[in-house]
């Protein structure tokens, strides 16, 4: 299955015009691995005042499956963003904000500076390139949003194998070819020059923005799977490497991840040493599918099976194929789908929502797409940001549920609360419609160890937020059990423990 393939198919001669920064880059380079700082203005404590003595707004509580602010835990609502310049950032960022968004997930690699991954020949952070994320990293504080960013991904380090459909490492400063010591991808992978220039270039990354509160996260790498060379061993100890120098540099100590794409899971050959690698205190997944509620629901079930580490939908969408108008990310319809996945990764246990590829950005370097594209698609959380914005969901663990007749569902609980999606099973791509289900029962077994005794009140609601109707029951053992009158294609529903 080559779904997880053709996320960048197109990009070489598309992003040729983002060409941007030119031999501007090439000046006043800041030595790989000396601990450069912020240097141009929107440096590292431009924003708000920011110093190395602010925590990182959100946090990852020993044992939790969820990031944690203020004393509350929740799913991030996070978004792939990207943009062919600092500028073009900005309304993206406000929309986010606007819709309730939490945090953006930025590969450091794409967009403005494309052609340079931001990187010289010696493995010197470009100084240009650098002081232009600087800015974005402002406008993200200045909106709210906390930042994930991503150090590499598979395509800057792939030759043509595997035959992924994006051939990128000819242009990667590195390759031998442009004067890098790389002769192969592969060398990343394997104590190298190659490897040692590029460790020092995130070294001095780390340096210029471990002040940076609103910074969250680091990810090493974006499906290591992918890259020419790399397998589960090598990149495992390639990520460990990366890690222990991410925390020899930040003093605050934050998750670090590095992620595969989705073929290892379905292919039922996880890389669970990945996983369970120093290298990895967050599993990432990458799930694509027509139906996504179902399938990453399925996913992380079946990762939370395997790690009791928290996990990270790092990004998904309807299709991983390139939004050409022949798939159907770009359908009429793909909006009832998405609010459907968005809905089922709340309460999954997966420690974000939203996290779309095309959708949140790169859909805007296709012009069968493009940015209106992107932007008729920048408030598809805030009903679910609006309905989650007071829960706490600390203690609340995936539950059974079941309905009858059957019908899509997944929960979420404890002994004083409960959060669910249900849906009619024919509510499905590539049309999303169904008819109504009514007369329907639904029963949730808690996790085991915990009792529902007790009177419940059950508010259900539309996944647009309009609120349905809500019941009073009576629960008694380990399960909680209500009927629904009104007829519904779908709905969110939650449900309390009464004093």
């Amino acid at each position: 299955m080559l779904r997880g393939l053709h996320k960048f198919e197109k990009w070489p001669a598309v992003l040729a015009v983002f060409a941007l920064l030119g031999s501007a880059c090439d000046a006043n380079t800041t030595s790989g691995g000396n601990g450069g700082t912020g240097g141009a203005s929107g440096g590292p404590n431009a924003a708000g005042g920011m110093t190395a003595t602010d925590a990182p707004w959100w946090t990852l509580p020993s044992r939790s499956h969820y990031f944690e602010r203020g004393g509350r835990r929740a799913p991030l609502f996070l978004r792939n963003a990207t943009a062919g310049s600092a500028a073009d950032f900005a309304p993206l960022l406000s929309a986010a904000h606007e819709a309730g968004a939490d945090a953006i997930r930025i590969q450091l690699t794409q967009g403005f500076g494309y052609n340079t991954l931001g990187i010289d020949s010696q493995g010197n952070v470009l100084s240009a390139w650098a002081a232009e994320w600087d800015r974005v990293l402002d406008q993200a504080a200045a909106q709210g949003l906390s930042v994930i960013p991503v150090f590499a991904i598979w395509g800057d380090w792939n030759d043509g194998t595997p035959a992924a459909g994006w051939i990128h490492f000819d242009a990667n400063p590195l390759n031998s070819k442009n004067g890098g010591p790389a002769s192969s991808p592969a060398e990343l992978f394997d104590d190298t020059a190659t490897q040692r220039a590029w460790l020092g270039w995130l070294g001095t990354l780390i340096d210029r923005w471990q002040s940076r509160p609103n910074i969250i996260a680091w990810e090493v790498f974006s499906e290591l799977d992918l890259a020419t060379g790399a397998n589960e061993t090598n990149a495992t100890a390639f990520a460990e490497r990366a890690s222990d120098l991410i925390r020899a540099h930040d003093p605050s100590n934050r998750p670090i991840l590095a992620s595969t794409s989705d073929l290892p899971l379905l292919n039922e050959a996880p890389w669970t040493k990945l996983w369970a690698s120093r290298a990895n205190d967050v599993v990432s997944l990458h799930p694509y599918d027509a139906n996504l509620d179902a399938a990453l629901s399925m996913r992380v079930a079946q990762v939370r099976a395997q790690t009791d580490k928290p996990i990270l939908i790092g990004e998904s969408g309807l299709d991983a194929g390139a939004p050409d108008g022949t798939t159907l990310t770009t359908t009429a319809s793909a909006k009832l789908g998405l609010g459907q996945a968005i809905a089922a990764e709340l309460v999954s246990g997966s420690a974000s929502a939203r996290a779309f590829y095309w959708e949140d950005g790169y859909a805007t370097y296709y012009p069968q797409s493009g940015p209106a594209f992107v932007e008729s698609m920048g408030d598809l959380e805030a009903p679910a940001a609006a309905w989650i914005h007071d829960l706490n969901f600390a203690g609340l663990e995936p539950a059974n549920i079941t309905t009858t007749p059957p019908i899509f569902g997944a929960a979420l609980a404890s002994s004083s609360e409960i959060l669910g999606f249900i849906r009619a099973s024919e509510l499905t791509a590539p049309e999303w419609t169904a008819t109504p289900v009514v007369n329907e029962f639904v029963q949730i077994t808690l996790p085991a160890g915990t009792r529902a005794n007790g009177n419940w009140w059950v508010e259900l609601q539309t996944l647009d937020g309009i609120l349905v109707h809500g019941l009073a029951v009576t629960s008694t053992g380990d399960a909680l059990g209500f009927g629904l009158q009104h007829p519904f294609t779908s709905l969110v529903f939650r449900a309390r423990a009464m004093p």
